[in-house]
């Protein structure tokens, strides 16, 4: 699969702190794919290996972006069992996987 860069703001620098979305589903997936594209910016990637319960497919999105991506994100409702958060820090191959409730 290929990176998305989406809304043209390209992916985070990668030894700053970013949050990764991964799903139950490919369907809540593509969703909230729909739901940001052209709102605010994010990077659609395989799920780490570190992080499991999901359908491989993730986004990552920039610390400062996460806010704004849970606001357009409420009207879909998706729970902790349909959308799982990590904050996630380090250098590329070190990274720390902080889940959020």
């Amino acid at each position: 699969m290929t990176a998305d860069h989406a809304a043209g703001g390209g992916a985070p620098a990668l030894s700053e702190a970013f949050y990764l979305l991964s799903f139950a589903s490919t369907h809540d997936g593509v969703a909230v794919k729909m739901r940001l594209r052209g709102k605010v910016p994010f990077t659609i990637l395989p799920t780490p290996r570190g992080i499991h319960a999901s359908c491989g497919i993730s986004i990552r999105l920039a610390g400062g972006d996460y806010p704004r991506a849970l606001e357009l994100l409420a009207p879909l409702a998706l729970d902790s069992a349909r959308l799982l958060v990590h904050r996630m820090t380090g250098e590329i191959g070190h990274y720390h996987y902080e889940p959020l409730e």
